[in-house]
């Protein structure tokens, strides 16, 4: 029988959570949380979740949700404020259980880097356990604090490489703790450089790099080049793109609202309607004879398909985009 394991993603909504030095923790709770889903799955551990994207999620839901999902264990994810510094967890008062599965995380964690406050339980009104998520689930249950948002501790995950790295740690100690042994590097959340599939992959004696960035969450997102990261906030929808090459040109656009928005090249204008979502995305290159360009799109909780030029286009129909990758490849 397949192992069940929950997963409550903390905050979400109009509920932001911890916000510091330019960090939200229900973005940050999420890209962990997925991180962690993909890794679980990939060693056929079943994860339903309380959200897959950014949407109001109430204590009150999350454990209604864990307690059906048919679950052996519940981890909650959460960063922390405060100005303190480490990551923490939190187990049910005499639960033998919690305290195992905590401490198979928090080696993990520790592993990747970070120090660790210890793990813990806190006691509420009539000495029962004081989180809701530990008390009314009806499986062993734990809350994690990974960082804290508001202190230079920030910098254990301040860039969503960062808070993925920490979501697989997360399932490495899961993992353990449920006796499965970790397979080892071999899926994509473990290199956030994703590996290109062999046909598309041959690297140019001459590289071109791609230069892209995204709008999302009222405001546009830090450049991302080729590979090194996805252009994209995990939950939040994209609503603009920039591109461009470091030789020769990129042309692209978007859909929205049924339709396709005019071509743009380069950085001469955006692709899109900043308030309006995007559910597509065509790119093609200009005077790169040998070139082509290979992108793709988070849509759902999952990457679809590459796509190459303009042989389809990289999206769904009325499913917002959520993050792009792209890069230029030798023919």
């Amino acid at each position: 029988m397949s192992k069940i394991v929950f997963s409550g993603v903390g905050h979400g909504g109009n509920d932001n959570g911890a916000v510091a030095n330019g960090l939200r923790e229900d973005d940050m709770n999420l890209v962990e949380a997925l991180a962690c889903k993909e890794v679980l799955e990939a060693h056929g551990v079943k994860n339903p979740m309380s959200r897959y994207k950014d949407e109001a999620d109430p204590i009150d839901e999350e454990v209604r949700e864990a307690n059906a999902s048919g679950a052996t264990i519940a981890v909650d994810f959460h960063n922390n404020a405060g100005g303190g510094d480490g990551f923490e967890a939190y187990y049910s008062i005499g639960d033998d259980e919690g305290l195992k599965l905590c401490k198979c995380i928090e080696e993990e964690v520790m592993k990747i880097g970070q120090n660790s406050r210890g793990c813990k339980t806190k006691v509420g009104a009539g000495g029962k356990d004081y989180f809701a998520f530990i008390r009314d689930t009806t499986m062993t249950a734990i809350i994690l604090e990974g960082v804290f948002l508001d202190s230079a501790d920030k910098e254990f995950k301040d860039t969503v490489e960062k808070q993925r790295a920490y979501g697989v740690a997360v399932a490495k100690g899961i993992l353990r703790y449920l006796g499965i042994p970790y397979k080892g590097d071999t899926n994509t959340i473990n290199k956030p450089k994703p590996v290109p599939s062999p046909e598309l992959s041959k690297p140019s004696k001459e590289a071109v790099d791609a230069t892209y960035q995204v709008y999302s969450s009222g405001r546009w997102l830090p450049n991302v080049v080729n590979l090194q990261d996805y252009a994209g906030l995990y939950g939040k929808t994209v609503q603009g793109v920039y591109a461009n090459l470091s030789k020769g040109k990129i042309r692209y656009r978007v859909h929205i609202n049924n339709r396709w928005l005019p071509w743009v090249t380069d950085r001469q204008d955006y692709a899109g309607i900043l308030g309006t979502n995007i559910d597509g995305l065509q790119m093609e290159l200009i005077g790169l004879p040998g070139y082509s360009v290979k992108y793709r799109t988070y849509v759902g909780g999952g990457w679809l398909p590459w796509v190459l030029d303009l042989k389809d286009y990289a999206g769904l129909y009325g499913k917002a985009i959520e993050g792009i990758q792209v890069q230029v490849i030798k023919k």
